[in-house]
């Protein structure tokens, strides 16, 4: 822990050699930060980083700036800080916020020397999301160095402490003279603080400043970690700033007006032509409405005779037409009772032909399908091909004659029951034929060998076995070898004697004889045996073959089909001679049934026929009800027409006006010429409300009661009234015009004056460009001719001028020049440069300048990028060393690292340009690079190579997340190339 009397550092080396004071930053230490456990950086000389890509160059010099701005947080980032990787892309809030700070005890400190010596600046994790908190101790980095890194003998590389965010605020309250801050405004106050009288205020400034320049160092700040991010949005924001803290308004910049109350007094002279132009433009307007009102008079009068005529001719028309109506409507009504009558005549007649249909169809029914069955009867037993025509319909005798018929045919068949067994029995011998021929085929074979039979070879085991299985065995010649004799051996021990059966899994292959000795005089005898039954055979078929006749199975035929048709021809005879009587009675009925139909039929004809006369008399006389109707219909909304018509346009008729003709057929067209005279009404009061309105929108007279704004308006009240103003309004017009040219000379000069006063602040704004362009000349870039800033006027402010100067008019052309719209450009400028609440007519340089543009000569053409990114680079840093001087003055140094990355980009001369030209106001050029440029130790004063940091010592990591230690002491003096290790 510190105790609280610190040795501040010596200040006797706070004044530069030039006697500037200075203001400088000393020193960074990042403690489990920026990826890295503890690494302590100097910057008071110039440095190059140096390593593979990844390391950390860039991210720890571009942290630099956290100790510069005041921020408070890390939210919306990319407005406050300037954190982007290799291709220009801003880090998230988060993602930017855990890399500089990701625990509680993540601290980055700064140490820095202003006028009242050396302080120390700590920043860490604040209470809220992504917050920040500050603290400012009176003390080196040095003095304080042990609360985070502390160093045993002999032990290079240290250990820490593992201080915790609460033993942190304990050592910051112990010393005497700290002091925190957690506000943006606290922070400004603090920081920036110019004051050189009070230490207390001042004790912790990093840079004196006026309040005005605070933001626009704030983006020098964020520049000088990354020189080459500049932009012209920044280039014009810095420039203007600078430019307007040297631009002091004079008398001649200025007017007796401010913007609001030009414009208040231009409205009035505004306000006062368009109201005698108002008169001037609705003069004829006033002619219209005089006109109007005389013409409404004489519409009147005739809108009262032609509205009484066809009221009244109207009345009297709907009462003659209801009279007529209800003639109709009687005769209409007789005709419907006698339609009636004769309805339910039709229907009573209708009922009794719709029963006697229904007993019609039943019966017809009945006899349409008997009807094929008796005509086949008929023909059957009458017909030219009867074959029992003779017996004369004789139901009984010909049903005999069938049956007898019948048992006839049935006798003729049996034979051939008996020759079908036949035929099975020939196809049984023929398949028993087949086999004695095999059996004597086979015998015949084993004679033709003349050799030994297998059976007697004394070898085989079990030849009665192989008998059993097949005869066949016992007719093979023994002619085997040893092989297959074996092997009909073993064939045969697959089976077992029982009961004289040869079995197989129990299974019986045929039964074993005692004898089996086949001798040829044997097989000769089988053979004689075999031929015997075969012969008996072939005897048995031929003659069972000689039974039967080639066409026995037509003739058997024959006789089934006639004794099929004979059965089918008794099943009719006696099915039809059953009904036959009742059908023929059926059929006569139904003749008669027909006849009382028609007649019936042509009764409800007549009925239909006096039924249509009377539709035809009802449809005449409603036709002539509904034209009555129509009429009427038609002549009342009419009526209805006419009244909505009085309504609408609020009309009162006058009493009964005698001595009117009435009219016989009203129709709409007396309507229309009501309308049309009501319109012309219209279009007069129309004429006569909006000329008023007019007149009253554009204040040439008042319309103090409302009047045009009631709902019924009275125009005898309008013509006593407004009108009346008008009139008296247009006998004043030439008085009034020579009483505005008289007001308006006194503001003529006015605007003539805003153009000078803007010209001599642009001749300003160009005259500081110049210089700040001379400077950058003064420096020479080795592949282009030349530097300039371009300044862009706002087009407005170019337009405002010249548009002034080209109406070429002076004071005394007052009118003239509010015609051509001299006020109107000075009202549209102010409007769009949004100056209204200035207090004098004197434009901002943000608001005068457009832009300012960066720009290179080479080859003797202008472009805003030439040469190479050598060329930006250096450009860049000489630009922003610019900007700091002019902010600082020559009173005031500000020593801080200005990085300008990657410099293997550039040539030695500009590298060398670059270094000379911020040597020179007391800066430090830093670089993060992974390749060391040419020629840099006459450029360099210190090198650091971060490739060589990996070290692993579990009890000196500050956090799990990290596998590197930076060693605080970085040694400068060694040369190019021998940087120390974990340096």
């Amino acid at each position: 822990m510190m105790e609280n009397s610190i040795n501040i550092s010596n200040q006797s080396d706070l004044l530069t050699s030039d006697e500037q004071l200075c203001y400088q930053l000393r020193k960074i230490l990042f403690h489990n930060s920026a990826g890295a456990n503890c690494f302590s950086l100097e910057t008071d000389k110039n440095t190059l980083l140096n390593g593979t890509n990844g390391k950390g160059k860039t991210s720890k010099l571009n942290a630099i700036q956290i100790g510069f701005l005041p921020h408070t947080s890390f939210k919306n980032i990319e407005k406050k800080y300037h954190f982007v990787n290799s291709e220009g892309e801003h880090f998230t809030d988060h993602d930017s916020y855990y890399y500089h700070f990701p625990d509680s005890n993540s601290v980055i400190a700064f140490e820095f020397k202003n006028t009242y010596g050396v302080f120390t600046q700590l920043v860490y994790r604040g209470q809220d999301h992504l917050s920040i908190e500050r603290a400012f101790v009176p003390c080196s980095l040095d003095d304080i160095y042990d609360w985070f890194w502390i160093f045993s003998e002999y032990d290079e590389l240290g250990t820490p402490t593992h201080i915790t965010y609460s033993v942190l605020i304990k050592n910051i309250k112990s010393i005497k003279g700290h002091r925190f801050s957690k506000t943006v405004q606290e922070n400004k106050k603090i920081m920036f603080n110019r004051t050189l009288v009070d230490e207390e205020s001042a004790r912790f400034s990093i840079a004196p400043i006026s309040e005005n320049k605070i933001d626009n160092l704030i983006d020098v700040f964020k520049l000088a970690v990354n020189a080459t991010s500049i932009n012209d949005r920044l280039i014009k924001k810095t420039v203007v700033s600078l430019i307007e803290s040297t631009y002091i308004n004079n008398a001649k910049d200025k007017t007796n007006f401010t913007p609001t109350q030009l414009l208040e007094e231009f409205d009035k002279l505004e306000k006062d032509r368009v109201s005698l132009n108002n008169r001037r433009n609705f003069e004829n307007d006033y002619k219209s409405v005089t006109e109007s009102f005389n013409s409404l008079r004489d519409l009147s009068g005739q809108i009262n005779i032609k509205y009484n005529q066809l009221a009244r001719s109207l009345s009297r028309y709907i009462e003659t037409k209801a009279v007529e109506m209800g003639s109709w409507d009687v005769k209409k009504k007789k005709e419907d009772l006698d339609k009636s009558k004769v309805s339910e005549s039709k229907d009573q007649i209708k009922t009794k032909f719709d029963q006697k249909t229904g007993s019609f169809r039943a019966k017809s029914k009945e006899v349409n399908k008997r009807k094929p069955r008796v005509e086949q009867y008929q023909d059957m037993l009458f017909g030219e091909e009867s074959d029992v025509i003779l017996f004369n319909g004789n139901v009984t005798a010909i049903e005999t004659h069938w049956e007898n018929y019948l048992s006839e045919l049935v006798k003729q068949l049996e034979p051939y029951k008996d020759m079908l067994k036949t035929r099975d029995e020939v196809e049984k011998l023929k398949v028993e034929l087949q086999r004695y021929e095999l059996e004597i085929s086979g015998l015949d074979q084993a004679l033709s060998r003349n050799t030994e039979l297998l059976i007697g070879n004394s070898s085989l085991k079990n030849p009665g076995v192989l008998l059993a299985i097949n005869d066949a065995f016992g007719l093979l010649p023994d002619d085997l070898d040893d092989g297959d004799i074996d092997k009909l051996n073993l064939f045969t021990d697959l089976f077992i004697s029982n009961n004289k059966q040869a079995l197989y899994k129990n299974i019986p292959f045929g039964t074993i004889t005692e004898s089996i000795s086949l001798s040829v005089e044997t097989i000769a005898l089988q053979l004689e045996t075999k031929e015997l039954e075969r012969d008996k055979l072939f005897k048995e078929i031929s003659k069972l073959n000689a039974a039967l006749g080639e066409d026995w199975q037509d003739k058997k035929q024959e006789l089934i089909d006639e004794q099929r048709r004979t059965r089918n021809d008794l099943i009719l005879l006696r099915e039809v001679s059953r009904y036959l009587d009742e059908y023929h009675t059926d059929t006569q009925e139904l003749d008669v049934a027909k006849k009382e139909l028609n007649s019936l039929k042509s009764q409800m004809d007549e009925f239909e026929n006096q039924k249509n006369k009377h539709d035809g008399n009802i449809k005449e006389f409603d036709a002539k009800f509904g034209s009555e109707k129509a009429k009427k219909r038609q002549a009342e909304g009419i009526e209805i027409a006419l009244n909505n018509l009085k309504t609408t346009q609020k009309y009162t008729p006058p009493s009964e006006i005698e001595g009117i003709d009435l009219i016989n057929e009203p129709h709409e067209g007396y309507l229309n010429i009501l309308i049309s005279l009501f319109d012309e009404v219209g279009n007069d009061k129309q004429v006569i409300l909006s000329g008023l309105r007019l007149m009253v929108e554009n204040h040439i007279i008042d319309d103090a009661n409302s009047t045009l704004m009631n709902s019924s308006i009275d125009f005898k009240q309008l013509y006593k009234g407004l009108f009346s103003d008008c009139q008296t309004i247009y006998e004043s017009l030439e008085q009034d015009e020579e009483q505005l040219n008289e007001s308006a000379k006194a503001h003529g000069q006015v605007t003539l004056d805003l153009t000078k006063g803007l010209s001599h602040q642009i001749s300003h704004f160009k005259n500081y460009i110049k210089r700040l362009t001379s400077e950058l000349n003064t420096f020479k870039l080795s592949n282009v001719d030349a530097m300039r800033l371009d300044l862009v006027i706002e087009p407005a402010v170019s337009a405002f001028i010249e548009s002034v100067d080209s109406l070429g008019i002076g004071a005394d052309d007052a009118l003239n020049a509010i015609e051509k719209g001299l006020f109107n450009q000075v009202r549209k400028f102010i409007e769009s440069m949004g100056i209204h609440s200035q207090s004098e007519f004197v434009l901002t340089g943000v608001k005068l300048v457009k832009s300012i543009h960066l720009e290179y000569q080479v080859n003797g053409q202008w472009e805003r990028k030439g040469g190479s990114t050598g060329t930006a680079l250096t450009s860049s840093a000489m630009l922003l060393s610019l900007f700091i001087k002019e902010m600082m003055g020559n009173d005031y140094s500000l020593t801080i690292p200005l990085n300008v990355d990657e410099t293997s980009n550039l040539d030695f001369a500009n590298l060398e340009s670059i270094c000379e030209f911020i040597k020179e106001r007391n800066l430090v050029l830093f670089s993060a690079s992974p390749d060391i440029p040419l020629c840099a130790d006459d450029i360099f004063e210190r090198f650091i190579n971060l490739d060589d940091t990996d070290v692993y010592d579990s009890d000196k990591l500050v956090s799990d997340k990290f596998r590197s230690t930076y060693h605080y002491q970085l040694d400068d003096t060694l040369p190019l190339g021998n940087s120390p290790s974990n340096d």
